[in-house]
């Protein structure tokens, strides 16, 4: 599943956070990618990314942001690991991805802002696949 949130960078401010809604989750039967087998019995859906925000709308270019991404149900034992994006790495960077620690919903990463001589956008985007406990 991916989930974005989009950042908009104009003459080095950041201006709005938007969070795509959560997409439908096709659960099925036996163990597959985005579910966690119960020892052989009917899969159970592992939590899904349902957002990721960002903690301002309107940054200067060159400062960092809190970005959050929150799943659908707190993090099982181990975590859950949702990879990071950035699709206009001129305009804003975030880290690879971040770890929803066991027992929590969500998680902080930072984004970087940086300062762009006309306006941009930067799409922020999470991806949270499957679960195995």
């Amino acid at each position: 599943m991916t989930k974005a949130a989009l950042l908009l960078v104009t003459l080095g401010v950041a201006v709005g956070a938007l969070a795509a809604p959560p997409a439908a989750f096709a659960g099925g039967t036996g163990a597959t990618a985005g579910t966690v087998a119960n020892s052989g019995t009917a899969a159970t859906a592992a939590p899904s990314l349902s957002a990721i925000t960002l903690s301002a709308t309107d940054v200067l270019g060159g400062t960092s942001v809190t970005g959050t991404a929150t799943l659908s149900a707190s993090a099982p034992a181990g975590g859950v690991v949702v990879a990071l994006s950035s699709d206009n790495p001129a305009a804003a960077t975030v880290p690879a991805g971040v770890t929803v620690p066991a027992g929590s919903l969500s998680a902080s990463f930072p984004v970087t802002t940086l300062t762009v001589p006309n306006p941009q956008s930067a799409l922020i985007i999470g991806t949270a696949g499957g679960v195995t406990t």
